[in-house]
This record gives structure tokens, C-alpha cells and sequence, in this order.
């Protein structure tokens, strides 16, 4: 078994990938034992993403609030709290 303590410190997100306001809550970084990763991320109202990759994909669990989900070219779902989006990664 192996217990990683949260350091307990939020970040804003990078302009690079977010556009408005976002906080950021590391909770996995990968490393030579899972390429598994994860943070919890909270969107400050008319807050969205900005286009980026993720060669693996990525999951999004839902657990608060309303908002939408997308791809450049595809339909845009209403989310929320409950609903678990997967995005491919197709390049």
C-alpha cells in the first residue's frame, strides 16, 4: 500500500490551458509506478478550457455545478454532477 498525503495547496490554472478563472487541486501526479494522474479543478463561472491535448485521454468526473463538454468539431453535452465524460485523444 502506498498513502500520498494531499499537500493541501490549491493553484490557479495555467493561462495556457484555462481561459477565466480556474483553482487547481493536484491529487495523483504520475509517475514510474501508474500513468495515471488526476486533480480536482474548480471552474469560476463563464470559465472554460482552452484547446489542448491529452495523448491518453482524459476523464472528467462531474461533481459540481453545470457546464458543458466538447471537442473541436462534435456535439457539446450539458454536464452534470454525476456524469463521468471520457475524451479520446485522436490527434
Amino acid at each position: 500500500m502506498r498513502l500520498t498525503r494531499s499537500a493541501g495547496s490549491t493553484a490557479v490554472g495555467p493561462a495556457e490551458t484555462f481561459t477565466g478563472t480556474v483553482f487547481v487541486d493536484g491529487i495523483r501526479t504520475p509517475d514510474d509506478q501508474s500513468t495515471v494522474g488526476g486533480a480536482h479543478v474548480r471552474f469560476a463561472r463563464a470559465t472554460r478550457t482552452a484547446w489542448h491535448p491529452h495523448p491518453k485521454g482524459q476523464t472528467r468526473d462531474v461533481t459540481n455545478g453545470i457546464g458543458y463538454a466538447g471537442r473541436r468539431a462534435g456535439d457539446v453535452p450539458e454536464i452534470r454532477p454525476g456524469n463521468v465524460v471520457y475524451v479520446s485523444y485522436t490527434g
